[in-house]
């Protein structure tokens, strides 16, 4: 169930990005837009990787079905924007949060349990975030932005994508090991040094981010490949749009078209992209579902320097092409899943 409510995110996130209005602002800089992509899709995908019948082999029907309504009565109270809904259902979803902690059972042992019980538990730190964010403007002495949750909530399906992906690079594991912590500990510094406003604790973060970053692309390099050096591309481009983001911040306070480019590469070429190669098995169909997330990319980066709606529309109509060539994959295999 939770494969089939991440391709109608997929295509609700396109649908809803040719509007942008007060009304379909939920809060200060945060849109309708921006939620579905990252509370509807990034963390649906991320769901759907993680809860199987592998990883919880006596509850995955119950979690599956307990997710997939909730995420849709999230949906929709982020559509009414009532805070008072949105608050309980994200409640809700944070104590549900705990069975993913507590009846994980995977026969795997190692690596794989590490990064998955570690998504688990910032998947529960985000919940708490983005409910005290949505409802109080303070924490003592940090301010708690509400648009701050685009970067919380995108971590967890990153830390899934990160330990799928090293799988083929032949990493070894005391090197896996010390780069999870330098992943999970630079964001943490980074989401703090942006709640402090410190200036020297973001830059510091985002430089380390952005090496361990550059390393593992230089790695990707070296395989056979080419799906997989070409994510770690588009991790990499949404790591320097993010570092060059933060300079303009402390210039000139911040630049939205680089935030915007930071933002989509993000979704599309690491997100997107990710989730396609794990879910898209047959190669043709991944190449053509991955041309077309592509080209959507390249032209709504267009749109942002231009301002010209037509481009908006043509990235539009390849963003749908894409996600048409995944049901075809879906459809030769007779069922949405892999």
């Amino acid at each position: 169930m939770l494969k089939k409510l991440f391709v109608f995110y997929f295509f609700l996130t396109a649908v809803t990005s040719l509007f942008y209005n007060d009304y379909f602002r939920v809060n200060d800089g945060v849109y309708i837009h921006g939620l579905v992509g990252i509370l509807g899709f990034a963390i649906t995908g991320y769901l759907a990787v993680v809860v199987n019948k592998r990883n919880f082999p006596s509850v995955f029907d119950v979690l599956d079905k307990i997710y997939f309504y909730l995420s849709l009565v999230l949906m929709i109270s982020i559509f009414l924007k009532n805070t008072i809904l949105i608050t309980i259902i994200s409640f809700i979803f944070l104590i549900f949060t705990i069975p993913l902690m507590l009846r994980y059972n995977s026969p795997y042992a190692g690596l794989e349990r590490f990064f998955v019980k570690s998504s688990f538990m910032i998947l529960f730190l985000d919940w708490i975030y983005f409910i005290y964010s949505l409802n109080f403007e303070k924490f003592f002495i940090m301010q708690t932005k509400f648009s701050y949750n685009y970067l919380s909530f995108s971590f967890p399906l990153s830390l899934i994508l990160f330990s799928e992906f090293i799988k083929y690079l032949k990493v070894k594991k005391t090197e896996v090991i010390f780069s999870v912590l330098v992943l999970v500990g630079g964001v943490l510094l980074l989401f703090f040094g942006m709640l402090l406003k410190s200036k020297f604790v973001e830059i510091f973060s985002a430089s380390i981010l952005l090496c361990l970053i550059v390393y593992y692309f230089i790695k990707s390099g070296y395989i056979n490949e080419k799906y997989l050096f070409f994510n770690f591309m588009g991790l990499l481009l949404t790591g320097i749009f993010g570092f060059w983001y933060l300079l303009t911040v402390f210039k000139s306070g911040g630049d939205r078209v680089i935030l915007l480019l930071h933002a989509h590469f993000a979704h599309y070429a690491w997100a997107s992209f990710g989730l396609f190669f794990l879910f898209v098995k047959d190669k043709k169909i991944r190449f053509l579902t991955i041309l077309f997330l592509l080209l959507s990319l390249i032209i709504i980066s267009v749109y942002f320097v231009l301002e010209k709606r037509i481009f908006l529309y043509v990235s539009f109509i390849f963003f749908l092409f894409s996600g048409i060539m995944y049901l075809a994959f879906q459809y030769k295999r007779g069922k949405i899943g892999y």
